[in-house]
C-alpha cells in the first residue's frame, strides 16, 4: 500500500455582476458565479436574470448543485424555468438555500408550476439552518448567515477541511456582525462586483488517498 497525494483546485468564475434592472434595461447578467473543481464546474451560485445564457455559453450545461442566497429576481429569477427544463431532461437539480429562504422560493418563485408539480418534485432541496455546516461536493461544506436586505438574504462561508476558505455576502447593507462573521474566511467577496471575464479567486488543498 502507498499513499498518493493530489491537489484539488477550487476556482470561482464570475458570470455576472448586475442587478435586476441592470439586465432588463442594459442586458447585464445578474450577480452569479460558478465554482469549479480541477477546472470542472460543480456548483452555481445564484440564478437570476441573464445567468442561464452565461452558464450555457461558458460551460454548455448546468451543474448538479445550485446555491440560492435569496428570492429576488436577480438571484433566483430563472430558477423555476431551468429547474423544470433540467427535470424534463432527467436531471433533478439540487438547490441549497437557508430554511426560510427555501420556503419563500417554494411558495413564491416555484408557484408557476404549482398546478402540475410540487417544489419537491422539481428540485432536490437542501435547507440548512443558519450557521449549520452542510456538505457540498468535493469535500466542501457551506454555512449560511443572514445579511441585512429588503428581503431575507443570506451570505455564506465555504469550508475545506474545516478551513474557512471563501465567504460571500450576496446582497446586504452594512452590518458589522454579519461582515465580522464572513471576514474569518481567507477570501471574502462583497458581492459579485468584478468584471464578468475575471477569475475571482482560486483555492487548493492536498488530499491523501490510499492506493493498493
Amino acid at each position: 500500500m502507498k499513499s498518493v497525494e493530489f491537489e484539488i483546485a477550487i476556482e470561482l468564475i464570475v458570470l455576472g455582476s448586475g442587478a435586476g434592472a441592470s439586465y432588463l434595461y442594459d442586458y447585464l447578467p445578474s450577480s452569479s458565479f460558478m465554482l469549479l473543481a480541477n477546472q470542472q464546474p460543480f456548483c452555481l451560485v445564484d440564478l437570476g436574470f441573464g445567468v442561464t445564457h452565461q452558464v450555457l455559453q461558458r460551460f454548455k450545461a448546468f451543474p448538479k448543485q445550485i446555491i440560492v442566497t435569496h428570492n429576488h429576481s436577480d438571484h433566483a429569477g430563472e430558477l423555476p424555468v431551468v429547474a423544470r427544463v433540467e427535470l424534463t431532461r432527467g436531471r433533478k437539480l439540487q438547490v441549497f438555500a437557508e430554511q426560510e429562504i427555501a420556503e419563500r422560493l417554494k411558495r413564491h418563485r416555484l408557484a408557476e408550476h404549482a398546478d402540475q408539480l410540487s417544489p419537491e418534485e422539481i428540485i432536490d432541496w437542501v435547507t440548512p439552518q443558519i450557521g449549520c455546516r452542510t456538505p457540498l461536493a468535493h469535500g466542501l461544506e457551506i454555512s449560511f448567515y443572514p445579511g441585512n436586505h429588503s428581503e431575507k438574504s443570506c451570505g455564506f462561508i465555504l469550508y475545506q477541511a474545516n478551513r474557512p476558505i471563501f465567504s460571500y455576502s450576496s446582497d446586504s447593507q452594512l452590518d458589522d456582525a454579519f461582515y465580522t462573521i464572513l471576514d474569518q474566511a481567507e477570501t471574502f467577496n462583497y458581492g459579485c462586483s468584478c468584471n464578468t471575464q475575471c477569475v475571482a479567486c482560486r483555492f487548493s488543498r492536498d488530499k491523501t488517498l490510499t492506493e493498493s
